[in-house]
């Protein structure tokens, strides 16, 4: 699981990331359980936009499988668009997603050294 891993950086637009829960405010482990469309989710994070999360993989990641959605507490008019970015290349994008909208599961194409989720 990626939110097992030592993040490089984060940022997002209210207080810091929160690591397997939602972003409930400015402050650390204020967050609530992830819900998207619906379903609970354990493990992840969902920082409100605009935000960053870098990780360095080192070479020891091939393949990244993964749900993405804007989390259920988030306001519906609060649309967000992820992608994951290897070595500087866009790996792939999400489109559009919305509050209430059901987890879209993707895995995008084999990448090595980074991975930045916005």
């Amino acid at each position: 699981m990626v939110s097992t891993l030592r993040m490089v950086s984060a940022s997002n637009a209210v207080g810091p990331v929160e690591i397997d829960q939602s972003n409930g405010g400015a402050s650390q482990g204020d967050g609530a359980l992830l819900t998207i469309g619906g379903s609970t989710a354990t493990e992840g994070w969902a920082p409100p936009p605009p935000s960053e999360i870098v990780y360095y993989l080192g070479g020891h990641r091939s393949q990244l499988v993964t749900d993405v959605g804007v989390d259920d507490e988030a306001s519906a008019a609060s649309p967000a668009t992820f992608t994951v970015y290897a070595d500087n290349t866009a790996m792939a994008a999400s489109g559009l997603v919305a509050s209430g909208d059901a987890p879209n599961s993707w895995m995008p194409s084999a990448h090595r050294n980074r991975s930045k989720r916005r």
